[in-house]
């Protein structure tokens, strides 16, 4: 009973020390620029686009990174429809509302989904709602925790009910492209039905797209993703790994980039095969999530929020160790502290990179797959 009595005491310091670091780094980062300029500033961003694109002009107009809207043209859809919200600032609070949801979802989804209780997880909800590069994330009203959205239910629904998984996959790819990993996923786990949605929503939401704002964008596009591709920011705010090397003076930005995304890949393909081996699913989307946000080029902190869902998979997967839930406590705080006042965002690639080779040291010691309960 006291052993009890002091883990919860311990948990309980834990998360005030955590929500703490997630308030102070959101206050530094909308503080950066004179507030409230930063209010929803990225959604103000995609508005922009939006109308561009409604009146007949360009919704990639603008090209310089920061004020752009560089996404596929279908993830403009999502915006087209809170139009219905009359008030520009209620749209975005709106759009604040459905990331907290999806946050709440990540939660309750992981954890039924491997059978545990709320009241043995009932953390994990302070710990999402917390996370800084969340709070951040909605401050700027990014589009991030849509992407999340679509790979959890790829997560959950890949082999019950393949249409929506491929409509997961097929959203996250288009609001973010780098989810496009996930196909080596789905061959690894010999879903080809979830992977022949995924073709069908990608063609289904191009269409909608198309219908609504012409052509035009998608021809666009492919210009402005090469153009988006040669670039790496290696200002403070850039927070890729071949951005930190420069700052250090340790790589050339475009070998280290290079570098970079072929070694994740392999680590990818090699995580895949152990999935292929062993039937565990669980290695080859944590692996390949985790490397879907460590490899672009252009990376910013509320990127960092990308780390939920596979950290949640983790640690219900490995519900029976602990080790593997501190390591992932450690990691999530040392996220809410590093930007601002330790390595400036390097340490969380180091968190993640290892992350990686845990997971499939892991997989390679089990081969009996661990089974959910759905």
């Amino acid at each position: 009973m006291m052993n009890l009595r002091w883990k919860q005491i311990v948990l309980l310091a834990f998360l005030v020390l955590y929500l703490a670091g997630g308030i102070f780094t959101l206050v530094r980062q909308a503080l950066a620029l004179p507030f409230p300029l930063s209010i929803f500033m990225d959604f103000g961003f995609y508005q922009d686009a939006l109308q561009r694109a409604l009146s007949g002009g360009d919704m990639y107009a603008v090209r310089s990174i920061g004020e752009a809207y560089l996404y596929p043209p279908p993830a403009l859809l999502l915006v087209d429809i809170l139009n219905i919200v009359p008030d520009p600032i209620f749209r975005g609070a709106f759009f604040g509302a459905l990331d907290v949801l999806i946050a709440v979802m990540l939660v309750y989804a992981i954890a039924r989904h491997y059978g545990l209780r709320l009241n043995d997880i009932w953390y994990w909800f302070p710990l999402a709602l917390g996370f800084g590069p969340l709070l951040v994330t909605l401050e700027m009203g990014q589009i991030n925790m849509l992407t999340q959205f679509g790979l959890l239910l790829l997560f959950l629904y890949e082999l019950t009910a393949p249409g929506w998984a491929g409509f997961g996959l097929g959203l996250a790819i288009l609001s973010k492209v780098t989810p496009l990993f996930f196909g080596v996923y789905l061959l690894a786990t010999r879903n080809l039905k979830a992977l022949l949605w995924t073709v069908v929503s990608l063609a289904g939401l191009t269409l909608l797209a198309a219908l609504r704002y012409g052509i035009q964008p998608f021809i666009t596009y492919p210009d402005v993703f090469r153009e988006m591709s040669g670039i790496i920011p290696v200002g403070s705010n850039g927070q890729s790994l071949a951005a930190h090397l420069v700052r250090l003076g340790l790589a050339n930005p475009g070998l280290a980039q290079f570098g970079l995304t072929v070694y994740l890949l392999m680590l990818i393909v090699l995580a895949a095969y152990q999935t292929f081996r062993s039937g565990q699913k669980e290695p080859s989307f944590i692996v390949t999530a985790l490397a879907m946000l460590l490899a672009p080029n252009i990376l910013w902190y509320h990127h960092y929020v990308f780390f939920l869902l596979p950290l949640l998979v983790w640690m219900g997967w490995q519900r029976d160790s602990q080790a593997v839930t501190l390591w992932c406590l450690a990691g999530m705080l040392l996220i809410q502290f590093d930007y601002f006042l330790l390595s400036g965002g390097l340490l969380v690639h180091v968190f993640g990179h290892l992350s990686i080779l845990a997971v499939m040291f892991q997989a390679g010691r089990n081969q009996k797959p661990v089974m959910s309960n759905e």
